[in-house]
């Protein structure tokens, strides 16, 4: 993509955020940002601006990484689908009672018994908790699409933030770092065509990127930190 005889106004140095910070919590309209990673502050933001744009029109592109799920965490909410909530417990159920009148076929000895109902359960618990992992669904306040981390050969490297009528092109992420310590650029553009030409540019993104499912993508990381956080406490 390219676009000529645009008229823009570049920042330099430090506290790029100010500008991008205020045009996020003043946008009428639409949010639109693409940028590798993202803060739980700037989440928190966009997902109070959703609520009153609505969630299709505040739109992020990330890509997959364990800082954008502790930013997002927070703001995430899990609902569970019914259905598949059911049929699991069923079959758990199913399952622990064909196993315990088998064994009452095989072993005859009561400790043998309780043994094996004992290993019995753990399984059980563990194929039930599996399963229903796959039973929640992550419910986001916006639009999020989410670049996998190994899709594809290239890495979504761009930091472009549409507001209502306005862009910005910068070297900034939506992170505490890149919007106030880093020395940072940020080209703000008000030029309504060379808007429109981004926010092509950022949909020709959302449909070349592999993507990966945002409810994948926060059972995958919740999982990781529970483990990590079991194995620091032993």
């Amino acid at each position: 993509m390219e676009m000529k005889n645009v008229l823009t106004k570049i920042i330099l140095w430090k506290g790029v955020g100010k500008d991008i910070e205020h045009s996020f919590a003043n946008a009428k309209q639409r949010i639109y940002a693409v940028t590798p990673w993202i803060s739980k502050e700037i989440a928190e933001l966009l997902a109070k601006k959703s609520k009153e744009l609505g969630e299709d029109n505040v739109k992020i592109i990330l890509v997959e990484d364990e800082s954008n799920y502790r930013a997002l965490k927070n703001i995430a909410k899990k609902k569970i689908n019914l259905n598949e909530f059911i049929i699991t417990l069923f079959f758990t159920i199913f399952s622990f009672i064909t196993a315990f009148y088998t064994l009452r076929l095989f072993f005859i000895s009561h400790s043998y018994m309780m043994l094996a109902i004992s290993f019995i359960l753990f399984i059980a618990s563990i194929l039930f908790y599996a399963s229903m992992r796959e039973s929640f669904n992550v419910i986001y306040p916006f639009s999020l699409i989410i670049q996998r981390k190994k899709g594809n050969n290239y890495f979504l490297h761009s930091k472009i933030y549409v507001i209502d009528n306005h862009a910005y092109i910068t070297s900034a992420n939506l992170t505490q770092s890149g919007l106030w310590k880093n020395i940072e650029s940020l080209v703000s553009i008000e030029d309504k065509n060379a808007v429109e030409e981004l926010i092509k540019f950022i949909e020709s993104v959302e449909k070349k990127i592999e993507k990966v499912d945002p409810s994948e993508f926060m059972r995958k990381y919740a999982i990781k930190n529970k483990f990590l956080s079991f194995s620091l406490r032993r």
